[in-house]
This record gives C-alpha cells, sequence and structure tokens, in this order.
C-alpha cells in the first residue's frame, strides 16, 4: 500500500503542478494576446507619426523655397540655417528682428533712414557704426531677404524700404504655412 499511497502522492504531485503549469500557461496566453495588441497599436501610431513626418517634411521643404534666407534665420536661427555668418550679416538680422519697433509706417511702404539706423545700430550694439557701415548692413538685408527689403535714396538722404504689400515678409510662420497647406 505504500507503493500505491507513493504514486497516488506522486499523481496528486504531478495534476497539482499540470494544473499550476496550465495556469501559467494561460496566463502567458493571455499577455502573448495583450503584448500583440500593444504590437499592434504601436504599429498603428508609428504609420501615424510616419505620415505627419512625411507631411512636415513636404511642407518645410516647400517653406524653404519660399521663404527668404532672411525669414529662414529669423525663424530657425543661424544654426538650422546653411548661411555664411558674417557681422554684416547678423546686423542685417539685428535690424530685421527690430523692424516692426524701429521703422516709420508709411502709406505704402515702412522705411527707416540710414542716420536712425546709425543711431539704432550704436545703441544696440554698444560700438561707434559709421554710416559707410549702415550701407553695407542694408546691403545684407536686401540680399538675405531676396529684396523684400530694397535701399533707395530720398530727398532726406539714403533709406531702407519694406512694401509689406508687395513684398511680404514672413513674420509669422503661419503665412507661409498657410499658403503652402
Amino acid at each position: 500500500m505504500t507503493e500505491e499511497n507513493d504514486n497516488e502522492s506522486r499523481l496528486e504531485d504531478v495534476e497539482q503542478k499540470l494544473v499550476y503549469m496550465e495556469s501559467r500557461l494561460n496566463h502567458f496566453g493571455k499577455s502573448i494576446d495583450t503584448l500583440e495588441d500593444r504590437v499592434d497599436e504601436l504599429e498603428k501610431e508609428n504609420r501615424e507619426l510616419m505620415n505627419k513626418l512625411v507631411e512636415k517634411v513636404n511642407t518645410t521643404q516647400e517653406l524653404e523655397v519660399k521663404l527668404s534666407d532672411a525669414e529662414r534665420i529669423y525663424h530657425l536661427g543661424w544654426d538650422e540655417v546653411n548661411i555664411n555668418e558674417t557681422v554684416q550679416r547678423k546686423r542685417a538680422m539685428t535690424v530685421i528682428e527690430n523692424w516692426k519697433d524701429w521703422s516709420e509706417k508709411g502709406k505704402e511702404a515702412n522705411s527707416i533712414t540710414f542716420s536712425q539706423l546709425v543711431e539704432r545700430l550704436d545703441t544696440i550694439l554698444s560700438v561707434n557704426v559709421e554710416y559707410k557701415t549702415v550701407s553695407r548692413v542694408a546691403e545684407a538685408m536686401e540680399q538675405l531677404s531676396d529684396g523684400k527689403f530694397q535701399v533707395s535714396d530720398s530727398s532726406m538722404g539714403k533709406r531702407v524700404y519694406h512694401y509689406p504689400d508687395e513684398e511680404p515678409f514672413a513674420w509669422e510662420l503661419d503665412q507661409i504655412v498657410n499658403e503652402v497647406s
């Protein structure tokens, strides 16, 4: 009988282990199902993100075509734009960044005289800026902005002009993004 009891005891142990293993197997099966569901969710999310990325890349490429160098520097900074950063260009961007505050608003154009630019740059840069330096800065403004800022002679001396209705500068990226979309 001992042998029979031992066999029954072993059989019960095996049955308990089998029940335990079946429950573990069930648990692992549910875990696998959960993981497969999560993988499906992540794959779907990845596809959506890739589609958004492709849209952004396309929009960025279109923006790069539409934006002047000055607009790209204005919005992205020098590090993100592949343009040689010279002293004159940096000063030109300083003027462009302050244009709304510094320029005189006219009916057709906003403008600022060279003598006003000398004063403003003297103040903001804490250096003695010469008239010929302002002339180089104004040329850099014209070049960087693809002509959106223009130098012209007037009866009161040289001035930098911006015609917002004819050649709008993208102060806000929404202006261009809405055109691209």
